[in-house]
């Protein structure tokens, strides 16, 4: 009796979402919304996504009419769940494409129910976790009357990596109303009578309701009175399921969805449909704010440190940030990182000589608010990346690149990583602390999505991007990471690391270093009174003092034209 209420609240809550006025589309979208069976952040709630289409093709069905018509059928339906809103398709074993074509998917693959309404009729279906396509994150399938539609899942890399769902429609299928049940913990035995088991396709929907599937039209201009008319009893016995016996899982519990994380914001929901003949239509609705950040954990970690440990060298850097996560089905999923600020040691700077034969990318190269992957020249390359998450079949490898200066922002760098369709791209910072010289290392606005572990190697060599202390010794790095909700606060790490020789092997220096610059200095001709080009070299070994000041004197007679030379504009 408790489940037959839950549901039904969730339903006339869902249904009350509707499109806002002034929509202008060839498929009008009469309602839509996404609706968690619970607020808690990190939980992993059942998930309805339910959305009806006005089709024309159905119209003149319903009125008699069988000649051809310009039909609006929607062909892709794409919703856009709020960010932080994720799903894991490692939670559910996975059914193949022939055993999905033989109707003789695994019971323990089924990951949900969807309710589908075409033209006047209507069936209830299966959802199941299915083994991804080439270049696709996860893939999820049900049959209506005899046709397969798969829902393949993406991130939107161009803007706040939130979760998007694409469902390809059949032509012969005017699709009118969809209302899908994926459940927070497929395995979990409240689940057991909503199975179909081997030989379960879709359904009439006869079979599930007692009800009248007829889809009514909302009343658009009073957006907040309940729902009337049979679809809301579909939708609250679509939730009881009467299947009779029930069938259980044979796989352990583990959590499919996972609720944003950020308390207190608000989300926001969407849906595309886009129909056979070009039309687009879009809507949005809310989703409800999350609670309970303060019972969730936070716990990164960081360790660093440099490829060379010797003493004002070229070096790369190796870094490793770890989250703990856990994917437990009745505890909440910990908090995720907004934010990373890494602290140098006083000492370790950026090397000037490895600027040498590089580029920098632009925004434009990178792709920054497009899905599409970066292009950046592979001059720009400074290092190699690889982040493991549990969202994704496999790792995601990448590489950094120096990004193109900008005023007020001179050192940035883009960490870029590809694979199963997703394409990220971050941007970041180096910025110099004007009196120590210290780099601070910033990401802000991370994704909100969680990720187990994040490698980073700069490259290192004689053409290292940093250079070392010029003293031996242990050094610090402290890292400070903003979660995406602050109601835990700041964490920080440190790590460290030892400067335990002089440069290519010799001993540590002493307190006062060696200062031997080597200078040089010519013009190209030695014919007297013409023009010569004029050349100057310093070189200063490693391990030697810096210079501070460089004056040249040059022989007497020695001068410069400068007529017809333009002045450099101000910076």
């Amino acid at each position: 009796m408790r489940r037959r209420v839950t549901i039904g609240a969730l339903a006339l809550a869902l249904l009350g979402l509707v499109l806002a006025p002034g929509a202008v589309a060839d498929v009008p979208i009469l309602n839509f919304g996404i609706l968690p069976s619970n607020h808690q952040a990190g939980g992993h709630p059942d998930l309805q996504i339910a959305f009806s289409l006005k089709n024309s093709q159905a119209q003149l069905e319903e009125e008699g009419v069988n000649t051809p018509c310009d039909c609006q059928n929607a062909r892709f339906v794409t919703v856009h769940a709020p960010r932080g809103l994720v799903g894991n398709p490692h939670a559910a074993p996975r059914c193949t494409t022939v055993q999905f074509a033989a109707t003789s998917c695994p019971s323990d693959s089924q990951v949900g129910v969807v309710e589908v309404m075409v033209t006047t009729l209507s069936f209830t279906s299966p959802v199941y976790n299915m083994v991804p396509r080439e270049g696709e994150a996860g893939l999820l399938a049900f049959e209506v009357f005899g046709n397969q539609i798969f829902e393949s899942f993406g991130a939107r890399t161009g803007s706040d990596y939130g979760l998007d769902t694409r469902i390809a429609v059949p032509d012969l299928l005017p699709l009118r109303f969809a209302n899908q049940i994926l459940w927070g913990v497929p395995a979990d035995h409240s689940h057991d009578r909503l199975r179909f088991g081997l030989e379960g396709t879709s359904r009439p929907g006869a079979q599930l309701c007692d009800e009248s599937s007829v889809i009514t039209t909302p009343n658009v201009a009073e957006p907040d009175a309940p729902p009337t008319g049979p679809e809301s009893a579909v939708l609250q016995c679509i939730g009881i399921g009467k299947y009779g016996r029930a069938i259980p899982s044979n796989s352990s519990p583990e959590p499919f969805i996972e609720n944003p994380t950020a308390c207190g914001e608000a989300a926001q929901s969407g849906i595309d449909v886009l129909s056979y003949d070009g039309g687009e239509t879009s809507a949005t609705a809310p989703f409800a704010e999350v609670t309970g950040c303060d019972v969730l954990s936070f716990n990164p970690s960081l360790a660093a440190r440099p490829s060379s440990d010797a003493t004002d060298s070229p070096s790369g850097l190796d870094v490793e940030l770890t989250v703990p996560q856990f994917e437990s089905p009745t505890v909440p999923s910990p908090l995720e990182i907004r934010g990373t600020e890494m602290l140098l040691p006083e000492g370790f700077s950026i090397n000037s000589n490895a600027a040498d034969g590089k580029s920098a990318c632009s925004d434009a190269e990178a792709s920054f608010g497009t899905t599409n992957a970066a292009q950046c020249p592979e001059s720009s390359k400074v290092g190699t990346l690889n982040i493991e998450t549990a969202l994704l079949p496999g790792p995601l490898p990448g590489y950094l690149y120096l990004g193109k200066p900008l005023p007020g922002n001179r050192y940035r760098i883009f960490l870029v990583a590809d694979g199963f369709n997703v394409h990220v791209k971050l941007a970041g910072r180096i910025e110099p602390d004007l009196k120590t010289g210290q780099l601070k290392v910033i990401f802000e606005d991370l994704p909100e999505t969680p990720f187990q572990k994040f490698s980073l190697h700069i490259f290192g060599s004689e053409r290292g991007a940093l250079a070392t202390p010029t003293k031996c010794g242990t050094y610090g790095i402290t890292t400070t990471f903003t979660p995406w909700d602050a109601v835990l606060g700041k964490q920080s790490s440190k790590t460290f690391f030892d400067i335990d020789s002089g440069p290519n092997g010799a001993p540590c220096p002493p307190a006062a270093r060696p200062f031997n610059p080597g200078f040089e200095a010519a013009s190209a001709g030695n014919t007297a009174g013409a023009h010569s080009p004029f050349a100057l070299r310093l070189t200063r070994q490693d391990g030697d003092q810096f210079l501070s000041a460089l004056n040249v004197t040059t022989p007497p007679g020695f001068s410069a034209t400068l007529k017809g030379v333009p002045y450099c504009p101000e910076a």
